[in-house]
């Protein structure tokens, strides 16, 4: 592989810019003064090394381009090993390039003056299915990832083996030539990208209007999404100049989709929904200018002509002189229900809305509990403006009281607050001005608990004993405004929504039941306040799941249907084919060593025990895929692997180092002497400790719509399951040469000690025997001369006995078995019997801990 080939190619693509040219080039330069590393090889010769790695690059900002997004455009190195199965190569194998970057073999892997001899000892070369001159290598894939400034982006590979075969049966290639005839047209597209890691392509037809182009991300739900282009935000104002934008331009046109705040200005340019002001109460004038808003249809946002050019921005509501209402249009759910409404006129059927309520009141009223019969039957009617005049009159009465006290002004706050928040929500289900079966309920529950219990007319006279709690009050005051943003969130969607959008718009039995709960709950407050925070909680759930419900029907197409694959994703469907090893249709690394381990235990079944082959378990099963191991699970293939699974890093710029991923930032190996002993730049590991459960793949296996990091998790994932099934199988590899190593050593053991036992009766003789053979050598005696001499034969055993003892003796002290020897003979004595002593102080044979450190004071 030529470094220096490879980057005139990629520097070579006509559409860069100059910025990413110039990007390209530091990156690569970065790249070869970090890790481009040298090697000796063992006939001498210096050969050189890439390390893998991978870094991202920010580009700096382009003054040529304008209305550029908040995306900032980076440039990505991956160098990727991968086992491969090929004629034996290695290092000493190269030739005289000082740019070429040779193949290493899997024991060079690990040091790099390994020979060709013990290369070829590996685990495959010793089965009979391999051919000759195979053994493993370790190649290197390099990626280089561009993020074109035309929201393109760039993918060079650069690796050993061919282009089809890096594809292999997961990707196609599609190749579409330049020049088109005149009449065909692209199909217009609005491409939509999320956190520089998700990408949408949305066909123009489909989104014709903001509720249809929101519909395609009806997963996000309840989550709060804001729409950029070039900077500026997109809305349901200014979405007809944007589709006609996306529909007669010649480029897809890209937004950018934000949640919440917006990074790195950390501002929110459309204000995010709240409750209503707290102790105000809207003028009339106001709420008229608002409620013509809130008429269904009012808004209703056909679709753009593709002929015309709208205007930049269409500003409905407001009448000149008059002060801006931050209220939106609201959708009223009910004006949903079927026969209600009508797509050719704009007024609602007020007899079909009255005919549905009053199965809901015949609901409450027959097919109740007495007690919430009871309950609804005694709650008194009232509408929506009498409630209204009390507390505009109890303002008026207040603000000419002299001697108010702070106590009733708050009350009355919070009285303000309660009918603000109710008003809200009433019209979420309602229109405005509408009348019909348990409408006038709801007014009176509220009214009750607003003058706590008394007639309107008595309300100025003192009650000595409220009916109400002030802090069942104020906890309705704090669920009423949670509910509020909750609906002022559904309205966002829907408030440019047409009336054939409303139309197709089903109410699910969730509303229905939510408007009956949150009903009940304001009846019982007076009564019991605990079955009315039961019920409250319970409308609240119910109400999310209809609006849920909604959101859900409004496209039957997921967001996943209009993913595009992206680069980074293509990077980690090649880490996943490459992890599994290139072998030629042979079988793979785990495979070829477990056949050899199985191979070992059956020849140490089927043979005597060798002590050559003790550690041959070790060197043929171990030692090799223990080098794998640390290649793929503790070196660059996870570095990878651990570099894409953060989706949130630190991007540098300027001065700043570039972020990367060492080969070797937690291993520690053995290469040639220059190598080892060569100074390491410091890594700046900029990810989070990743934590894997194997046993537990389910949960993490399951890409979900809203996913930020899109496909790549998906395949990431599955590269860190199947790195961890690789490591589980080689440290089962480890225990089982260990277990062969100690089986073989037993049989040694046990052969030995049969030897040692044969050997020791043989010395014994020899060492009794012997002296008294040389003696009567020396002596000369036997039956004639014993009888000839003058002394008698207690002269032979007088000096035969002491010389064997001496010898005994000796070879005993010699062979250091003479206190073995001395303490059998002891063990034929008496047996003592008995305890010992206790000792002069508890817990004396016991190791006492050491003395404290001395206090610094």
């Amino acid at each position: 592989m030529d470094f220096d080939d490879f980057s005139k190619e990629a520097t070579r693509v006509p559409d860069l810019t100059t910025t990413e040219q110039k990007g390209i080039r530091d990156l690569l330069a970065h790249v070869r003064r970090k890790f481009v590393k040298t090697v000796q090889t063992v006939d001498g010769r210096s050969v050189r090394h890439m390390e893998p790695a991978c870094i991202k690059h920010v580009l700096p900002p382009d003054s040529t381009l304008k209305g550029s997004g908040f995306a900032r455009r980076t440039v990505t190195w991956v160098c990727l090993p991968y086992i491969t199965l090929e004629k034996y190569s290695g290092l000493q194998g190269a030739a005289e390039n000082l740019s070429a970057f040779p193949i290493e073999t899997l024991l060079q892997a690990k040091f790099s003056r390994t020979g060709r001899e013990r290369d070829m000892l590996q685990a495959v070369c010793q089965s009979k299915d391999t051919p000759a001159e195979l053994c493993y290598h370790v190649a290197q894939i390099w990626c280089l990832i561009v993020g074109n400034c035309k929201w393109l982006t760039f993918l060079f590979t650069y690796s050993r083996m061919t282009e089809e075969t890096l594809r292999g049966d997961s990707i196609d290639l599609l190749v579409e030539p330049l020049e088109r005839s005149p009449d065909a047209r692209p199909v217009a597209t609005i491409a939509v990208s999320y956190r520089q890691a998700v990408l949408w392509s949305i066909p123009v037809e489909e989104c014709h209007t903001w509720l249809s182009f929101l519909a395609h991300f009806r997963e996000f739900w309840p989550q709060r999404l804001q729409f950029f282009h070039r900077k500026r935000p997109v809305t349901a104002d200014n979405w007809p100049r944007v589709w006609n934008l996306a529909k007669h331009s010649n480029t897809k046109i890209m937004l950018e989709m934000r949640i919440g705040f917006v990074l790195p200005l950390l501002i929110q340019l459309r204000p995010a929904p709240e409750p209503p002001p707290t102790g105000i109460l809207v003028p009339k004038k106001v709420e008229q200018d608002v409620a013509r808003d809130s008429i269904p249809g009012s808004q209703s946002q056909s679709p753009p002509n593709p002929e015309d050019t709208p205007e930049p921005s269409r500003k409905s509501g407001r009448v000149p002189g008059k002060p801006e209402s931050t209220a939106l249009p609201v959708l009223s759910i009910f004006s949903c229900l079927p026969g209600v409404t009508d797509p050719k006129f704009d007024n609602i059927d007020e007899e079909a809305l009255d005919d549905h309520l009053r199965e809901v009141e015949d609901y409450l009223l027959s097919r109740t509990t007495f007690s919430d019969r009871r309950a609804y039957t005694a709650c008194p009617e009232a509408t929506r403006d009498k409630v209204y005049a009390h507390l505009e009159q109890r303002g008026v009465e207040l603000s000419r009281l002299t001697d108010v006290k702070r106590e009733q002004q708050q009350d009355y706050e919070t009285q303000l607050d309660i009918f603000n928040a109710a008003d809200v929500v009433f019209k979420f289900f309602f229109p405005p001005d509408t009348e019909v079966p348990t409408t006038r309920k709801f007014w009176g529950a509220l009214e009750t608990i607003i003058t706590d219990g008394a007639p309107i007319a008595s309300t100025t006279d003192k009650v000595t004993r409220p009916l109400l709690s002030k802090h069942a009050i104020r906890a309705m005051r704090v669920e009423l405004r949670k509910l509020c943003i909750e609906v002022q969130l559904f309205n966002e969607i829907f408030s440019q929504s047409g009336r054939p959008e409303q139309a197709r718009i089903v109410v699910p039995k969730e509303i229905v039941e939510g408007w009956i709960h949150l009903l009940m709950a304001l009846v019982y407050l007076p009564k019991d306040d605990d079955k009315s925070d039961k019920l409250f909680d319970d409308a609240r759930t119910l109400i999310s799941s209809g609006m849920a419900t909604v959101i859900r029907s409004l496209s039957e197409k997921s967001s996943l249907d209009n993913s595009v694959f992206l680069p980074q994703e293509l990077v980690s469907l090649f880490s996943l084919k490459l992890l599994q090893d290139s072998t030629l249709g042979m079988p793979d690394v785990s495979q070829c060593y477990s056949a050899c381990l199985q191979e070992l235990s059956l020849m140490g079944f089927a043979q005597e025990a060798d002590r050559g082959a003790v550690n041959e378990p070790f060197r043929r099963a171990y030692n090799t895929p223990e080098r794998h191991t640390e290649l793929s699970r503790r070196s660059g293939e996870r570095s990878h692997v651990q570099f894409f699974m953060r989706s949130k890093t630190r991007t540098t710029s300027g001065d700043e180092p570039d972020e990367h991923m060492p080969y070797y930032s937690s291993v520690s190996h053995s290469r040639s002497r220059p190598r080892s002993y060569s100074r390491e730049e410091p890594a700046t590991q900029y990810y989070e400790t990743l934590t894997y459960d194997p046993t537990n793949p389910s949960a993490d296996f399951k890409l979900a719509p809203t996913d930020p990091d899109g496909y790549r998790v998906l395949l990431l994932n599955e590269c860190l399951h199947f790195l961890a099934g690789r490591e589980r199988d080689f440290s089962g590899f480890r225990g089982w040469a260990s277990l062969l190593s100690r089986v073989n050593r037993n049989k040694i053991d046990t052969t030995k000690d049969r030897h040692d036992n044969a050997i020791y009766a043989f010395t014994i003789v020899t060492i009794i025997f012997l002296p008294l053979s040389a003696i009567s050598s020396i002596f000369g005696m036997n039956t004639s001369d014993i009888r000839d001499m003058d002394l008698g034969q207690s002269a032979y055993w007088a000096v035969a006995l002491p010389v064997t003892a001496l010898v005994i003796f000796l070879g005993l002290l010699w062979t250091g078995e003479l206190g073995n020897i001395v303490g059998w003979v002891q063990s034929f004595g008496p047996r003592r019997h008995g305890y010992r002593s206790l000792p002069e102080e508890p817990f004396d044979d016991y190791p006492r801990p050491p003395p404290p450190p001395p206090q610094w004071l």
